[in-house]
């Protein structure tokens, strides 16, 4: 008599690492939409206060975003240091509050952009002043940032769960964010110029995001 075995099948097992990688996602895509495909060609007219007052929509659907992604950004702060708590418990602590220091940078400014519609069509001057400091607290965040990324990688880099290659290009790219919140504090002239540094922190960030969502390992 033929005896049939049957296989069974077990989903793919979905480990912090890759909650992980689905909260970077969730950053990237939200902040992309947020900043540069909604908000970004308002604010990049001529008369910023006018572009937004005619796409109020639009604007306040950017601060969806701009919500989504903190949100996700604390996620994924306490996650990671959850992963890394028990072999560098140190820098994982510090990381996280490097980290969430800069949401809470990011939030300030997302306060002074909702307070914009309330003040479009009657002070554009203080409009463009709200603009420009929505865009230091950001930036200024960036150093904190900066700082909690080269912490992680300095963790993660003991572990050997994730390519060095990766662990290389993060370790550069907080030096980049942090560069990029000086360079608005001293040097705002060249603002626009360093903002092609940022190429590289997309990449990486981008392959961390993959390994996350992929291999699942740190």
């Amino acid at each position: 008599m033929q005896t049939i075995s049957y296989t069974s099948y077990s989903a793919p097992t979905w480990r912090p690492e890759r909650w992980a990688g689905v909260l970077y996602l969730v950053i990237i895509f939200s902040g992309i939409t947020s900043e540069m495909i909604l908000r970004g060609p308002l604010l990049a007219s001529f008369n910023p206060a006018a572009g937004i007052a005619q796409n109020l929509g639009t604007f306040r659907i950017s601060l969806l975003g701009d919500i989504t992604m903190l949100a996700a950004d604390i996620g994924l702060a306490v996650i990671l240091f959850r992963l890394i708590r028990f072999t560098s418990p140190s820098l994982a602590v510090a990381s996280m509050v490097f980290r969430l220091m800069q949401a809470a940078l990011i939030g300030t400014g997302v306060l002074m952009l909702a307070a914009v519609p309330l003040i479009v069509t009657t002070d554009p001057a203080l409009v463009s002043v709200l603009l420009e400091s929505h865009a230091i607290a950001y930036d200024i965040g960036l150093i904190f940032f900066g700082i909690g990324t080269m912490l992680l990688v300095i963790a993660l880099w003991s572990r050997n769960g994730v390519p060095t290659l990766i662990l290389t290009g993060l370790f550069l790219s907080g030096l980049i964010y942090i560069g990029g919140g000086i360079v608005r504090v001293a040097f705002p002239a060249h603002v626009t110029t360093y903002e092609a540094a940022f190429i590289l922190p997309f990449i990486a960030e981008s392959a961390f995001c993959l390994w996350l969502l992929i291999k699942a390992r740190v």
